[in-house]
């Protein structure tokens, strides 16, 4: 099992692509909140997302990589991610002040 540490993305390898994800037109990862910056593939992707409600904090998101491709953002070493299907987890954290597990903003 391979497992991808891109700033506050982790990718791991899964068997499949879950049945009910849905494919997305692009190759952008996720959007960074803070900075805009993006966490961009470079090659041959496929983004797949699950939601199952409204909120984006629990949104699924799903990569089929067909080749070896690039995973980028400005502010993080450029990774190679070998092909595969991969889950997408977002790194979540603890705000004190509101008492609440809260998305890292990027």
């Amino acid at each position: 099992m391979r497992i991808y540490r891109h700033g506050d993305i982790l990718l791991k390898q899964i068997a499949d692509i879950p049945k009910n994800a849905k494919l997305l037109n692009t190759k952008v990862l996720a959007e960074g909140e803070a900075t805009g910056h993006l966490h961009e593939f470079m090659g041959k992707v496929k983004i797949y997302d699950i939601d199952s409600t409204t909120s984006e904090e629990i949104t699924s998101k799903f990569v089929e990589i067909l080749e070896a491709s690039q995973l980028t953002h400005p502010e993080h070493k450029t990774l190679i991610i070998e092909p595969g299907n991969y889950q997408v987890i977002r790194e979540n954290e603890w705000d004190y002040f509101s008492e609440e597990i809260r998305r890292v903003q990027d």
